[in-house]
């Protein structure tokens, strides 16, 4: 009956409802508070009064949102934040550096020195080997190397071109809202990624007619202006592979902001909530006894009726 299927769909929708509920919960479970992000919105204020010529001094707008400023001749300027103590000028401050535009460049004070030297070392694995380090060797590679406070720094790879070394901060508590993370995003190509990019901008998109960026015109005002430099770039020959490139790399800087389900963990809980699932489900599907339904003619009859008016 029509009726029975809007029962259903109702509650299909409801239980892709619970799901996306459960999945955002969970997310926000695992996501730890970034101390830093009222740093940086305090930072971004800053960069605007000074483009508006506001009276409010950088002094007085850090003083406003709580924290610290201190002026960096050439550089730019930094913000302190409170640490452990939630007070602002003692021994467990963090301060972070910012350009002038308002991005933050890094700390001042030594915080991320340790980081620095971890990720130097895990740039030189991978000049020689041509990968990043997995986790295991990774940890194997930053030993030794001491934070600001004393700890160990952490590493952590996240996938093939990107991975994370952090410091415990002040409180020496991993996974808190005072970690020193280092987001780290690999900016070099390796020989057989390059090989790669080559082959692929050769072979070009076989659908890229379907869903061109430009229009005719100016695609064939940009071939008759390149069209001396095509010529030359042919003359040169294919283009080159560098086979021994340099690790460069952008890093992000943060203060808390961790998962703590990072990488594969987060899809195999979930994996592992499905098989738990299935499990429970055995004995309702087998406890089930189905049964059939028969329509009489007669309410066949009515429901062409109803469809009809």
């Amino acid at each position: 009956p029509r009726t029975m299927k809007s029962v259903i769909m109702a509650l299909f929708l409801v239980s892709v409802s619970i799901g996306n509920l459960f999945t955002s919960a969970v997310n926000s479970f695992i996501t730890v508070d970034s101390a830093a992000e009222g740093v940086k919105a305090a930072a971004i204020q800053i960069r605007m009064d000074a483009e508006t010529d506001s009276p409010a001094g950088p002094g007085s707008v850090a003083s406003l949102a709580g924290y610290g400023h201190e002026a960096i001749p050439g550089e730019g300027f930094a913000l302190a934040m409170a640490g452990i103590d939630g007070e602002i000028g003692t021994e467990d401050d963090i301060k972070l550096g910012f350009a002038p535009d308002g991005t933050m460049t890094g700390f001042v004070q030594g915080e991320a020195d340790g980081i620095i030297a971890g990720i130097d070392r895990v740039g030189d694995f991978w000049e020689v080997n041509d990968r990043l380090p997995d986790t295991e060797e990774g940890t194997a590679l930053v030993a030794g190397i001491k934070d600001h406070w004393g700890g160990q720094i952490r590493y952590a790879i996240e996938n093939s071109v990107s991975f994370t070394v952090t410091s415990d901060g002040p409180d020496r508590t991993w996974q808190s809202r005072y970690d020193i993370r280092a987001e780290v995003s690999v900016d070099s190509r390796t020989p057989e990624q390059q090989r790669v990019d080559i082959t692929s901008g050769e072979s070009g998109d076989l659908l890229s007619w379907a869903h061109p960026e430009t229009t005719w015109l100016q695609r064939r005002e940009a071939e008759l202006a390149t069209e001396d430099a095509e010529v030359e770039v042919e003359s040169e020959g294919p283009p080159l592979v560098d086979e021994d490139p340099e690790f460069t790399r952008t890093i992000k800087w943060d203060v808390g902001g961790a998962n703590t389900m990072p990488g594969a963990s987060y899809f195999w809980f979930f994996t592992m909530l499905m098989l738990a699932t299935a499990v429970l489900f055995v004995p309702v599907g087998w406890l089930y006894k189905p049964r059939t339904y028969l329509q009489e003619e007669a309410d066949v009859d009515a429901d062409q009726a109803d469809s009809v008016d």
